[in-house]
């Protein structure tokens, strides 16, 4: 499969289930680890997975926890 007949597939042949919640941890440079950022806002620019628009994944799971940081950035 290529990522768009994945995702056909995935829209049209497959129902959704959630099975557990999946906590978003961030891999920060150790010169970095110490910092302290209220409700994990603040620490900028993140590289995420390559974005299926025919389904929501970890890019919209994680766009949509950060809304509120306006630090926020990410790179595919």
């Amino acid at each position: 499969f290529g990522p768009s007949q994945f995702a056909g597939f995935v829209a049209d042949f497959c129902d959704w289930y959630p099975i557990l919640g999946i906590n978003i941890k961030l891999a920060v440079p150790r010169y970095r680890a110490r910092e302290q950022h209220p409700d994990g806002n603040g620490w900028g620019r993140w590289i995420l997975p390559y974005r299926l628009p025919a389904f929501a994944g970890m890019p919209d799971a994680v766009e949509q926890a950060l809304t509120d940081d306006d630090s926020f950035e990410v790179l595919e």
